[in-house]
């Protein structure tokens, strides 16, 4: 709760869930062995709760672990193009480093400098 409260003082802040908002809903179409003692209504009654206490904070359900990982990412990547004073996409560097992901896929490089905001 304390970190709801504090994300409020953030221009954007969000809560990215490693599910989708059916699996939350109906956990056991997925899973016909998931037991939990708290109801799926008890969860998403209180992050309707949540999300009219700290209408600040986004809530998002991409469905699984590595879609919520992505997510999470862009929305840091995307963060910190925001509020970098310079930031240059480097596709060449990239493919001369080699840098990739799990998945193999080229990954971006940047070089960025100092944020106004000083991050």
């Amino acid at each position: 709760m304390k970190e709801l409260e504090r994300m409020q003082t953030l221009d954007y802040s969000a809560v990215v869930i490693e599910a989708s908002w059916i699996q939350i809903s109906n956990p056991t179409d997925d899973d016909p062995f998931f037991h939990s003692k708290m109801h799926p209504n008890s969860i998403i009654g209180t992050i309707i709760t949540f999300a009219g206490y700290f209408p600040k904070t986004r809530w998002r359900a991409p469905g699984n672990r590595q879609s919520a990982e992505a997510e999470t990412f862009k929305l840091l990547l995307k963060f910190w193009q925001h509020h970098s004073s310079f930031c240059k996409h480097d596709t060449d560097a990239t493919k001369e480093n080699n840098f990739s992901n799990d998945a193999g896929e080229q990954a971006a490089s940047f070089e960025c400098v100092e944020s106004p905001s000083g991050i």
